[in-house]
């Protein structure tokens, strides 16, 4: 049962996952922390909206279905390619990962009307440009709403200290 005295707003990053294993085996699974952070609030019963880039191509797709499986409501426009995270694992076990990452989400145009209660910011999104203008607008409430942070970001995604 979906509770309506809540809604949460997770604003990030939906990708697919591609791990390729040393024995040629590639697996491809919808992730991105946001993500699982919407479909992890929704299965607790809070009505949530995921603000991410996601592509208006098949893996685009796959995460919209997924998230509708999870009644997670979209709360952005599907256009462009849908980001992926590429780890090729080595026989010793070590990683080595290739981001191919898109970020422009486009905000539905009712999405401010909705009275969000918690808004979560992943990490990687909260370094694009554009964010914190979504952040500021989702913010802007005579209620602030009760706001979290994913701190978990890869330095190869946010380029030099400079």
């Amino acid at each position: 049962m979906t509770d309506t005295a809540h809604a949460s707003l997770v604003i990030g990053e939906a990708l697919i996952d591609e791990v390729a294993l040393p024995d040629g085996s590639v697996s491809r699974t919808p992730g991105g922390s946001p993500f699982n952070v919407a479909i992890g609030l929704s299965r607790l019963g809070v009505n949530t909206g995921l603000l991410a880039h996601m592509g208006d191509d098949d893996d685009g797709s796959v995460l919209a279905a997924r998230l509708a499986s999870d009644d997670v409501t979209e709360i952005g426009a599907r256009h462009g390619s849908t980001s992926v995270a590429h780890a090729t694992i080595a026989d010793d076990g070590s990683a080595a990962y290739d981001f191919r990452v898109a970020w422009d989400p486009r905000p539905t145009s009712d999405w401010l009307e909705r009275q969000w209660t918690h808004v979560h910011v992943g990490s990687f999104s909260a370094y694009r440009d554009g964010t914190r203008r979504l952040l500021e607008r989702a913010l802007d409430r005579p209620e602030a709403p009760l706001v979290t942070f994913d701190p978990n970001i890869r330095a190869s995604l946010i380029g030099s200290r400079d």
